[in-house]
């Protein structure tokens, strides 16, 4: 009976997850759909800029392309070569299991696929780990301007953290972090070729990632009609935060749900409830069609034959 159960507890896993997206989903709708007034009082028209809607696309697909970047700067560091059309293509095709409840899905399939490339499965685990701990570590270090603290004290913060990840690019503490993952995940520990120089690379593409990120929210939300606020400078750590919170949630599948209750709830420090609540679906619907791009870009390269 034990062992019946353990074997189903992936798939109630699964439709748990969903069932708590749908409910998040559905409880923003029905907020949304209780304040149409206050929507309709309000003087945005959600009329979309398409020049600014543009840019936001383009901005977006930046910031997922320099998280390929990311994650193959990591693992050259385990001497795990691939050139970034390759990597592309393994990231993105992975990608389309990212709605299955867990976060695991993509990481799994991207070891199958790398090994496909020459890349052992235990290295594409590693540093699909290593790049989590990264983005997720950056996010946290972003985000902390969000807190309700002094000023003095968010500053000192952030200060103490930036240097806490700064220290992932030092040589022996980046091999004692790998060795740590790897025991953590049952795999032998990979050998690296570590230097702070090339450490601090992965860290400064990922900065580069979730500035892209923010941005392209940033510009979605004025390709709304909303001009003033949220400013970019709130834009990108408001983003990066809504993001880590949906991540770190686990059961929902990619966020879904979480991540608009959190976009929602940071927003409503700027805009009316039904307004924030507004922007937050969308913005789903906008990275879904940054993703779906990406997607179409790997396929074309597996199409295109580059002599």
């Amino acid at each position: 009976m034990l062992l019946q159960f353990q074997k189903q507890l992936p798939i109630l896993r699964r439709i748990a997850g969903y069932a708590l997206a749908v409910l998040v989903l559905f409880f923003l709708g029905r907020l949304l759909y209780q304040n149409q007034a206050e929507l309709a009082a309000q003087r945005v028209s959600f009329q979309f800029d398409l020049g600014w809607l543009l840019v936001s696309l383009v901005l977006q697909v930046v910031g997922l392309s320099l998280s390929v970047e990311t994650w193959r700067r990591l693992l050259e560091e385990m001497d795990g070569h691939i050139s970034f059309r390759n990597a592309f293509r393994i990231w993105w095709f992975s990608n389309l299991t990212r709605y299955i409840p867990g976060n695991i899905w993509q990481p799994a399939t991207m070891a199958v696929l790398g090994e496909r490339e020459g890349v052992p499965k235990s290295k594409t685990i590693l540093s699909q780990a290593l790049f989590i701990l990264l983005t997720l570590a950056l996010a946290g270090v972003l985000s902390i301007s969000l807190v309700p603290l002094t000023a003095e004290t968010k500053l000192g913060l952030m200060i103490f953290c930036a240097l806490a990840t700064l220290f992932f690019t030092v040589p022996p503490i980046f091999r004692f972090v790998l060795q740590l993952i790897a025991r953590v995940l049952r795999y032998e520990p990979a050998q690296t070729t570590a230097s702070f120089l090339r450490g601090l690379l992965p860290l400064i593409v990922a900065g580069l990632m979730w500035l892209a990120y923010g941005l392209s929210f940033y510009f979605f939300v004025r390709a709304l009609g909303i001009v003033g606020e949220p400013t970019w400078t709130t834009a990108v750590p408001l983003y990066a935060g809504a993001y880590l919170i949906g991540y770190v949630s686990f059961l929902t599948p990619s966020g879904l749900g979480i991540r608009e209750g959190a976009i929602a709830f940071f927003l409503g420090a700027y805009l009316p409830s039904s307004v924030a609540v507004a922007v937050a679906l969308l913005a789903r619907l906008m990275a879904i069609v940054g993703e779906m791009v990406c997607v179409g870009i790997a396929w074309l390269s597996t199409k295109i034959t580059f002599r």
